[in-house]
């Protein structure tokens, strides 16, 4: 059986009537604390619960253990979805959690959202007094809305773990090339240069074409063959290895990008993959987006992470003679490229920058998340 929780911190939703701008089940006060539950036909259960402790001033730790009881009551099975309507932090709420099962069944609503509330106001609408109003047809078409939306919200918060994950294996060497280029900008060549000096040190732990290969394995699992390994130390794991090591441990549980949206159709979903793919240096099938995803060695941001990296191999500290700042930290042929490649291509400038792809990867993996929609 699909079971359906909903945990308001709200006594309105339980004593208005839906008509109410704060729409409620209209039950009478004296029922307030008791949940109500509407199963049809012994294959779909709402229950709708009032937890006091959810709201401001509430005691977060005892209103983690009513849930859990909660879950406890109805079966503890994999068939259950939660919403949660709360005056705390989603993610306070999600830490105080231990329960890896129940924290992956939570999903959050609110009173002012239009995703969940119209729904569930319907439901109210259809169940005054905390009883079906025999419009069985009725309730199960808006309740396989509400798991929809909950599975699709699923698939967002997974998405959104792996966003931050990778926003944080780039954001060293985005600071990086944002200081070089800042110090450019202020006509401070002599302090750029040795900026760029100090970061393709050798001795410097970062491997850039293998941080590329992570961005691969976090979108697709796709491994590339061996070249990118083979210029890297083995002696020490590099910063970039660690990150490889971090979302192997990750997708060891969690699907990658490509599982947590393959067989979605809408063209925006197809679009913001496209484009994900082709920032980050991937190609594909002309036919299907999910298959034959490789690496490509032409792409502008792979020929510029080979490029440090044997800059890197061959730096030479006591060398004379200028260096290229300004050709180094250009993404060559980035502009042009995808400007071809992304279905928003106007909106690629030109001259790009490290930190300027960095900010498209970024937003390709925005619209990603918000081309999904559900619930957060």
């Amino acid at each position: 059986m699909q079971i359906l929780i909903f945990v308001t911190h709200a006594r309105a939703e339980l004593t208005n009537d839906y008509q109410k701008p704060y729409a409620g089940f209209n039950v009478q006060e004296q029922e307030v604390d008791k949940p109500i539950k509407i199963t049809i036909d012994n294959e779909k259960q709402l229950l709708f619960a009032y937890v006091k402790e959810f709201g401001e001033g509430g005691n977060l730790t005892d209103a983690i253990n009513k849930l859990i009881g909660i879950w406890n009551e109805v079966g503890n099975g994999d068939k259950i979805r939660i919403f949660i309507h709360h005056r705390s932090i989603n993610d306070n709420v999600l830490n105080s959690i231990k329960d890896a099962l129940i924290k992956s069944s939570i999903a959050f609503y609110s009173h002012i959202d239009n995703t969940v509330w119209p729904i569930l106001t319907e439901i109210k609408r259809i169940c005054q007094g905390g009883t079906l109003d025999n419009n069985n047809e009725r309730f199960k078409k808006l309740f396989d809305e509400l798991w929809n939306l909950h599975s699709a919200g699923e698939r967002k918060r997974k998405l959104s773990i792996i966003k931050h994950r990778i926003m944080h294996w780039f954001l060293p060497m985005d600071i990086d090339f944002q200081g070089i280029s800042e110090l450019l900008n202020q006509e401070k060549e002599d302090e750029a240069r040795q900026y760029l000096k100090d970061i393709l040190n050798p001795n410097i732990n970062r491997n850039y074409q293998e941080q590329l290969a992570a961005l691969w394995y976090a979108l697709a699992k796709y491994q590339s063959d061996e070249e990118i390994r083979e210029e890297s130390d083995e002696s020490v794991a590099s910063d970039s290895q660690k990150n490889m090591h971090s979302i192997d441990i990750l997708l060891n549980k969690e699907k990658a990008i490509s599982e947590l949206i393959c067989g979605k159709t809408e063209e925006k979903v197809i679009n913001a993959w496209k484009s994900l793919l082709n920032v980050s240096g991937l190609s594909y099938s002309d036919t299907d987006p999910f298959k034959d995803i490789k690496h490509n060695p032409e792409a502008p941001i792979c020929k510029f992470m080979g490029r440090l990296d044997s800059l890197k191999k061959n730096w030479e500290p006591n060398k004379s003679g200028p260096l290229d700042i300004r050709g180094i930290i250009k993404i060559s042929d980035a502009s042009e490229t995808l400007k071809n490649l992304m279905p928003n291509g106007a909106n690629i400038i030109d001259d790009m920058l490290f930190p300027d792809w960095f900010c498209l990867l970024m937003k390709c993996l925005t619209e990603l998340e918000e081309a999904l929609g559900g619930v957060s």
